[in-house]
């Protein structure tokens, strides 16, 4: 189990690298492990990784097949804290693939299963990955609704990182609607959130947005500024 939350804790330093291939074959071990030792909960939690670093990599059919995986076990378990991450993990592979109506049947019924456990991490994440959704069919104001949801939760359970990535959500619905300065404060607040925890990657991909919003507010010479600093 110790190596399991190991493998955990590691993720953001792997998507900070981008070293995929490498995690990738380390997951491979790990799951064999699992499987020789008979630990079906952790075999779950690696398929649930493996199929996640898929649809990174841009193999879908291969994420789906990871992901249903690990949903078949955690069912086979009994375990629902496991089969509500597991559907709100699968969403994003369905959204990934333009499949918006099974990406969002998915992901409602992860967080319902969420809603009756004591599990506020996981559903933080399954309403963020609900807005991303209803931002992607156009719903703003309903993908606003529950990035608030899980601005709360990301607050109530010390992410950072999650509160950088909602901030930063909601800057991009409200650029989307021209509202511009509350775009901007938005992304100067996940810039400030992502320095926090050092995540340079993502640091980059907000000032961009920031910058964008700067440049449509007029503000040019802070807008060109920002992007020197990020394409020196």
């Amino acid at each position: 189990q110790s190596g399991l939350e190991l493998l955990s804790a590691l993720w953001p330093y792997i998507e900070l690298s981008g070293k995929w291939l490498q995690w990738q074959e380390l997951l491979e071990r790990a799951l064999a492990v699992s499987r020789q030792t008979g630990q079906r909960d952790d075999e779950a939690q690696l398929l649930l990784k493996l199929g996640e670093l898929a649809r990174i990599l841009g193999d879908f059919p291969m994420a789906l097949v990871r992901q249903q995986s690990a949903l078949d076990l955690w069912r086979e378990l009994g375990d629902s804290l496991g089969t509500g991450r597991g559907l709100v993990t699968m969403s994003q592979v369905y959204l990934a693939t333009g499949n918006q109506v099974a990406a969002e049947s998915c992901c409602r019924d992860g967080i319902a299963i969420l809603q009756d456990l004591d599990a506020p991490g996981e559903l933080a994440v399954g309403f963020n990955n609900l807005g991303i959704i209803c931002q992607e069919q156009g719903r703003e104001d309903e993908a606003m609704t529950h990035y608030e949801h899980a601005a709360r939760l990301f607050h109530i359970t010390g992410n950072v990182r999650g509160q950088a990535k909602l901030a930063n959500n909601q800057g991009r619905v409200y650029q989307s609607q021209a509202l511009l300065e509350q775009a901007a404060a938005c992304y100067q607040q996940a810039i400030a959130l992502y320095r926090q925890v050092g995540d340079d990657v993502h640091l980059a991909r907000t000032q961009v947005n920031l910058g964008i919003a700067l440049y449509e507010l007029g503000q040019v010479a802070e807008a060109l500024a920002l992007h020197q600093e990020v394409e020196p």
